[in-house]
């Protein structure tokens, strides 16, 4: 884990992605923003 609090800069980048047309093949995914924290 990074060991501090996510800031909004930290869910903008997948944000931005979701919202644009990179994302239109994306279906029922699950995208975790939590620096690391679920995989410790």
């Amino acid at each position: 884990p990074l060991r501090r609090w996510g800031q909004p800069d930290d869910f903008e980048s997948i944000a931005v992605f979701l919202a644009s047309n990179g994302s239109s093949f994306v279906t029922g995914a699950e995208f975790l923003v939590d620096g690391g924290f679920s995989a410790s």
